[in-house]
């Protein structure tokens, strides 16, 4: 924006009981935050709304701005707290005094800062408690579920599938923002995603709101420059995958964090069920993707195996958030192949082998020692935009692979995904040698992922980035 218009923009920001210090600072003070620091008018408001109840303080209590000391400031902040306003708000309110001082301090108009020792309220160090059945009950029943957008409609992925798409996800963005504003969170918290939460997250701190990334986009593949961006307004981004520490220590973002792959707390809480699917035939399970994209593509080569080998039971792991009109249209009729929803852990547990869309269910399969066949078609523009970009960085795409850096699972990509191929592999995943050595491969990347606890630790580095002024 132009610092001329800038400067006209924002000459309403004036406050009254300013005393000495005058409007004329005050425009300043807003300037400097508007251009140097990129707020945006709704936050530049509440600084303003957050200010006026300091000047209010000091005009009640006969306080010169320029010689104010500590312990008014302190005392300030208990007033705050007997008029009833939160710690979380009074932490707030203290952060935009905080700002000023240093700006008045910045601009010599006074010697030195009297909020350098200025300490906020305790807002407590401990993990909220967990939620009883009636609070859950009552927080479902208060969304609005025709609104916001579902995980099923906001999963595209692609080059061109981006494109074609990119009205929707435009409108999600400008949803989204409007939706924050309405209920001005601590901080924003993306879960992977990053060609959406990224712009969520930027825009968040702008608006003062703290930005928290759970799930490192792929950089050490492709679209490395977003570090530089990351960098400043990312309060702290949360990564799972063990090779990553390299990465971000080569450079230097001190604000990323290795919490350990959820996965693991996943799968060991997980208890599996007394009933099963057993026909008294071996079970192999069929993971199409959790995109529609993904499914159209894997599922009808995927259920052409059942046809040649009738001797094992095929079952799909389904998403009923996909819906299950679609999974019955892609398959062929009179398919002996069934689908479960749902319940993929459940049928990992019991499986003998698997055929599985590259993704997480890669690396779920491989943590429930179940030899599989990885495969993935897309787009072919995609790929090969893919390709040109990455180069030759990374050689697998497969988790267990790149976290092993080896060929641990056979990877059947594009044209190599077909009903012939497939065959050759799946019956090598059911030849015992070749099943062994995939299981050792398996232990490999357990070892490398480490232990559990990936959840509590995110959670803790969440909780001590909003308390961090």
């Amino acid at each position: 924006m132009h610092k001329k218009y800038v400067k006209k923009e924002i000459l309403h920001y004036e406050l009254t009981n300013t005393g000495t210090i005058g409007n004329a600072i005050i425009r300043r003070y807003f300037q400097y935050l508007r251009l140097e620091r990129s707020y945006t008018a709704n936050t530049l408001d509440a600084y303003l709304k957050d200010l006026q109840k300091l000047l209010n303080y000091y005009t009640d209590e006969g306080i010169d701005f320029r010689k104010v000391t500590l312990e008014q400031l302190d005392k300030f902040a208990k007033t705050l707290q007997e008029l009833g306003v939160g710690p979380r708000s009074v932490a707030r309110i203290l952060s935009g005094v905080r700002s000023f001082y240093r700006f008045l301090t910045i601009e010599k108009e006074i010697e030195t800062d009297p909020t350098e020792l200025l300490e906020s309220p305790k807002i407590g160090k401990h993990l909220p408690e967990v939620l009883s059945l009636p609070e859950i009950d009552a927080i479902e029943a208060a969304i609005d579920l025709s609104k916001p957008e579902g995980i099923r409609d906001l999963a595209i992925m692609g080059f061109v599938e981006v494109v074609v798409h990119l009205r929707t996800v435009l409108g999600n963005i400008s949803f989204c923002k409007r939706d924050i504003l309405q209920w001005k969170p601590d901080a924003v918290i993306g879960i992977d995603y990053p060609g959406f939460n990224l712009k969520i997250e930027k825009w968040a701190h702008q608006n003062g709101i703290k930005a928290i990334h759970y799930i490192s986009p792929q950089l050490w593949a492709w679209k490395k420059g977003r570090i530089k961006g990351m960098r400043q307004y990312l309060d702290r981004l949360c990564y799972i995958l063990p090779f990553e520490q390299d990465f971000y220590a080569a450079n230097q973002m001190p604000q990323a964090l290795y919490v350990g792959h959820p996965l693991l707390d996943a799968i060991e809480n997980f208890q599996a069920s007394s009933t099963g699917f057993d026909s008294g035939k071996p079970i192999v399970a069929l993971l199409p993707g959790s995109r529609k994209q993904e499914l159209k593509r894997s599922l009808p080569i995927m259920a052409q195996l059942a046809l040649l080998h009738p001797e094992y039971q095929f079952i799909v792991a389904g998403m009923s958030l996909i819906g299950e009109e679609l999974y019955h249209k892609l398959l062929p009729k009179n398919s002996p192949v069934s689908i479960v929803y749902d319940q993929t852990y459940a049928l990992l547990s019991k499986s003998y082998a698997a055929v599985v869309c590259s993704g997480t269910a890669t690396l779920e399969t491989g943590l429930f020692h179940v030899p599989q066949v990885v495969c993935y078609r897309a787009n072919p523009i995609s790929i090969a935009l893919a390709k040109a970009i990455v180069g030759s960085r990374i050689n697998h795409i497969a988790l267990v692979d790149l976290i092993d850096n080896s060929n641990v699972v056979t990877e059947l990509l594009q044209q190599d995904f077909n009903i012939k191929r497939l065959e050759e592999e799946f019956l090598l995943i059911t030849d015992e040698e070749h099943r062994s050595r995939m299981l050792e491969g398996y232990r490999r990347v357990e070892q490398k992922l480490g232990g559990t606890g990936a959840s509590l630790r995110t959670a803790q580095a969440i909780i001590q980035t909003i308390q961090k002024q």
